[in-house]
């Protein structure tokens, strides 16, 4: 069963973090937002965490929605992890 969540992205930045932000969560990613770089990193830095994931919408934006492989509790848990380790 798939999951889906959103994210905010925001590129060039410094370390990596990860803060609760409206719905979702806002993802801080080092790459720059240059011929998909940043969706790219996005996807790795996830994919350490989450099985699978996809980005079905906002491929130019800031704002995305992630497909994930792992049940709706399991993402929740994950997402509380990192938000705890890379506040």
């Amino acid at each position: 069963m798939s999951s889906m969540l959103r994210i905010t992205v925001i590129p060039n930045a410094r370390t990596y973090k990860v803060k609760r932000w409206d719905d979702g969560i806002k993802v801080y990613v080092k790459s720059k937002a240059l011929e998909g770089e940043a969706n790219r990193d996005l996807l790795s830095f996830l994919s350490c965490h989450m099985n699978a994931p996809r980005i079905i919408a906002g491929h130019k934006s800031r704002k995305k929605i992630i497909s994930l492989e792992n049940e709706k509790g399991e993402v929740d848990n994950i997402v509380e992890m990192l938000v705890e380790k890379y506040c």
